[in-house]
């Protein structure tokens, strides 16, 4: 299963550090052992890329649709999202 959501990992060891936390805080137990252990890191996903004709493609779906001239300029400048909304 920790294969199939590498995300569990992640979440259920963090989990566990904050409740230790508590737990210390609290004077239930002397020290936060989850401490001493290297939290593993959730694995990055693959980025996609496209080819000249999944450009051409999109472009095609995209034509006459108000989000034509965002994704022009997402393809054309290697723009991020946050930076093409940000634009006025």
């Amino acid at each position: 299963m920790a294969a199939a959501f590498p995300f569990v990992r992640c979440s259920t060891t963090t989990g566990l550090s904050e409740a230790l936390k508590h737990a210390v805080r609290w004077q239930l137990i002397p020290r936060n052992v989850a401490e001493a252990v290297e939290a593993p890191r959730p694995p990055r996903p693959e980025m996609g890329v496209l080819d000249e004709g999944g450009v051409q493609r999109l472009l095609k779906a995209a034509e006459g649709d108000d989000l034509f001239v965002l994704i022009f300029m997402a393809l054309n400048t290697g723009m991020r999202r946050g930076e093409l909304l940000a634009l006025r």
